[in-house]
């Protein structure tokens, strides 16, 4: 097996599964990188703070939710629905 560059790093991510307010589950999210991970160590003082995937279950929805500061950047996946019979 090859060895990795130094500047790559790799981290065990955390994967959460959601749920709407009357408990039923309706996803998951993924903490891909959070400004406080150890691999981020010496940049905490930079904006950023945190790269997470979401999803949601098919038929279900995520709430809003108010955040009283929050400065966001968002990319939205849509994976194409495989069917079998």
């Amino acid at each position: 097996m090859n060895k990795l560059p130094d500047w790559i790093k790799i981290k065990q991510c955390n994967k959460v599964y959601t749920q709407d307010v009357s408990g039923m589950g309706n996803g998951f999210l993924i903490d891909i990188l959070n400004r406080y991970d150890s691999i981020y160590k010496g940049r905490e003082n930079e904006l950023f703070q945190q790269i997470y995937y979401s999803s949601v279950y098919k038929n279900m929805f995520k709430g809003f939710h108010i955040h009283p500061y929050k400065s966001v950047s968002y990319t939205h996946l849509t994976l194409p629905t495989i069917y079998s019979v």
